[in-house]
């Protein structure tokens, strides 16, 4: 018993003299000094590890005993030459941590694949640029798996204007053509004309929580055999003026569009995508003037010849689509959606197909002012609108058309009228000119009105139309075949 006291003692008596020692022993290595309360949220993906929510960084006294973090900070002056210290970092192959604030004024070129590259939070550590930079802020350079980005921000300069020709053309925030497994997440990209470029082969990217607002295109798709994960973004005129928000609101129409892709697409685009094999949307809020959702016929990518030209198969849940103009569809792809919001206002639409197809199950569209457009327009694609709920605020628009070969289907939705008292448009869903194909079954439309057509077919339009109710003072119109 007396040598257990004593071996007791002992050990008291040294431990915090060795700790101390163990501590005070240096590591050759660069490791990051504390900045704030350690966080991990460590994730695996691809045998590599993503230190995902590191808070303001590492205990110095703890980086000692744990050489194998092997974190590189690049301590930003916010003056010239911050770019070459990013870059430095970058250049040792370890994950980087990017103090800031820093203005960005040479691009990083990462070759390292899998390199973490963070900072201490996407409102927290800002990078601003102010000169455009060859080939694009951050370029990806590296074999399979890609970088991994998050929680920094980059601030475009750009000049106070309404004209979109006087806008600084910078290149992409994140140039990572064909970069498959990249991560972009907890990422702030303010006035960029490109946020995110991984046209080519990127498929396994991920797009999460991000905060952008872009005047060309916030993400650029062309390429990808394999999934893209676009998850709980928010793209919105994040730190635009109110000139520049006036740009940034501008739509392309569908007229012009022609499957020219997003490069000569005149209007502010959300996603972009070409060849896309397997693209998952989850989430994300869409504002900007649209369309916020582009398809269209892909060359395989910028210097695709290894992939073949080739369309989108898509699927998403829970994504808003407000304001202006939703999805554009110009390819023969096709694209799936639940529990989505759809709102469109002024000369805009919310669903435009002139090819491929747009299924739409259990969401919520708002037809909103007064317009020559319509919310949901097939011509030439076809559209599938079923257990959704339909709120139609405009007296005179229509909410749904099928012409010039479109097939639409709109089956087992609720209507409601806020119009006023009598709707004096043409109709709620019409088959107009061109051959179309029409199906509206079993619809109810909620609200009485003194007046008003809820369906129109005209002559020519193939149709299948059964089981549709009304409150009172709504009539339908048929000159085509098929009826009620």
């Amino acid at each position: 018993m007396k040598r257990l006291i004593q071996t007791i003692f002992f050990a008291f008596l040294f431990l915090p003299i060795y700790a101390f020692s163990q501590t005070t022993t240096p590591y050759t290595g660069m490791v990051l000094p504390l900045h704030g309360t350690p966080n991990w949220d460590v994730q695996v993906n691809n045998n590599f590890t993503i230190l995902d929510n590191v808070i303001g960084g590492v205990n110095a006294a703890l980086a000692t005993k744990q050489p194998s973090l092997g974190i590189v900070p690049a301590y930003c002056t916010n003056g010239p030459g911050d770019g070459a210290i990013i870059q430095a970092a970058v250049n040792t192959g370890k994950p980087v941590n990017i103090i800031g604030p820093c203005v960005l004024d040479a691009p990083i070129t990462v070759h390292t694949p899998g390199q973490e590259i963070f900072g201490d939070g996407q409102r927290t550590t800002m990078l601003t640029q102010s000169s455009v930079l060859s080939g694009g802020s951050f370029i990806c350079a590296t074999a399979e798996p890609g970088p991994q980005f998050h929680d920094f921000g980059i601030i475009f300069t750009q000049p106070d204007t309404t004209v979109r020709a006087n806008l600084t053309a910078y290149n992409p925030a994140f140039s990572c053509r064909a970069t498959p497994r990249a991560r972009f997440q907890r990422l702030y990209m303010q006035a960029a004309m490109v946020a995110l470029d991984i046209q080519g082969n990127s498929g396994g990217d991920y797009i999460i929580d991000n905060e952008v607002s872009a005047f060309n295109a916030s993400v650029l798709i062309d390429g990808s055999v394999d999934t893209v994960r676009v998850e709980r973004n928010h793209f919105w005129p994040f730190g635009l003026t109110a000139n520049q928000t006036q740009i940034y609101l501008q739509t392309g129409t569908p007229s012009s569009s022609g499957g020219i892709g997003c490069a000569a697409f005149p209007g502010t685009v959300g996603i972009c995508t070409g060849r896309m094999d397997d693209l998952k949307l989850s989430s994300n809020l869409f504002i900007m003037g649209g369309p916020q959702l582009y398809g269209f016929t892909g060359s395989g990518g910028p210097g695709g010849s290894s992939w073949s030209p080739g369309t989108t198969i898509g699927t998403g849940s829970n994504n808003s689509f407000d304001s202006n103009s939703g999805i554009l569809w110009d390819q023969a792809g096709s694209l799936s959606l639940s529990a989505s919001y759809f709102t469109e206002a002024g000369n805009n639409y919310a669903i435009f197909a002139t090819s491929g197809s747009i299924n739409v199950t259990g969401s919520y569209f708002l037809a909103g002012a007064p317009t020559t457009s319509f919310p949901v327009y097939a011509s030439g694609g076809n559209i599938n609108i079923t257990g959704s709920t339909v709120l139609v605020s405009s007296a005179s628009t229509p909410f749904a058309i099928a012409q010039l070969g479109g097939a639409l289907v709109i089956s087992d939705n609720q209507f409601s009228f806020v119009g006023g008292t009598a709707f004096s448009g043409a109709s709620i869903i019409a088959g107009l000119t061109g051959d179309p194909f029409l199906t509206v079954t079993n619809n109810q439309m909620l609200t009485p009105v003194t007046s008003g057509t809820f369906l129109s077919v005209g002559a020519g339009v193939i149709s299948s139309l059964r089981g549709n109710i009304a409150a009172s003072g709504w009539t339908s119109v048929y000159t085509g075949p098929g009826g009620p």
